[in-house]
């Protein structure tokens, strides 16, 4: 019937749109993360080694020489104004949280996709509850941070290694999936 086939389009138009967006955004805050915790740890970890290489020299006053200490009390010095104004950690832990909630709209959208529709009742719950997380993903692209060098680097990324596999769920299956879920009415 003409009302079934504009529902069902309705409906997968809501699930491409739905589809592309959390996975473009799961994926660049996952980028985000990868990125912010390859640039913490090294850098947390080299400013306790070196202050403790310091620390030991003004200790033991032999542990390296003079010229040596000056030089790694300067690396401290700006691995430490490094760490202050950048806040690596502080960064991985804001994406991380950023990057749950896209991963809650995945899982979201996941119930949403695999619930049966068997007929225009099912179907109109579904449209609603799908535009409910249209709106949802919506707001969620509205408050995300952006950090253009690391965009920069998600768009190089993606290019060369994430490529067409940037939505939520893989289009093979999805085209797969969609062609077993037109029931009747």
């Amino acid at each position: 019937s003409i009302l079934k086939k504009e529902l069902e389009d309705e409906i997968k138009n809501y699930q491409t749109i739905i589809n592309y967006d959390i996975g473009y955004n799961w994926w660049k805050y996952y980028i985000y993360c990868a990125f912010w915790n390859n640039i913490s740890t090294p850098i947390n970890l080299a400013v306790t080694i070196l202050t403790a290489l310091t620390t030991g020299q003004s200790a033991s006053q032999n542990l390296i020489s003079n010229s040596v200490n000056t030089q790694l009390g300067l690396c401290v010095l700006l691995l430490s104004i490094f760490n202050t104004f950048f806040r690596p950690y502080q960064q991985l832990s804001e994406n991380l949280q950023v990057n749950k909630k896209w991963m809650r709209l995945g899982t979201k959208f996941d119930k949403l996709y695999y619930n049966k529709d068997y007929n225009n009742k099912d179907r109109y719950v579904k449209l609603k509850r799908l535009e409910n997380l249209f709106n949802d993903v919506n707001n969620l692209k509205r408050d995300n941070p952006d950090n253009y060098l690391i965009d920069f680097l998600f768009i190089i990324i993606k290019f060369l290694c994430i490529r067409n596999k940037i939505n939520w769920k893989n289009k093979k299956y999805i085209n797969k999936n969609n062609n077993t879920n037109n029931n009747t009415n």
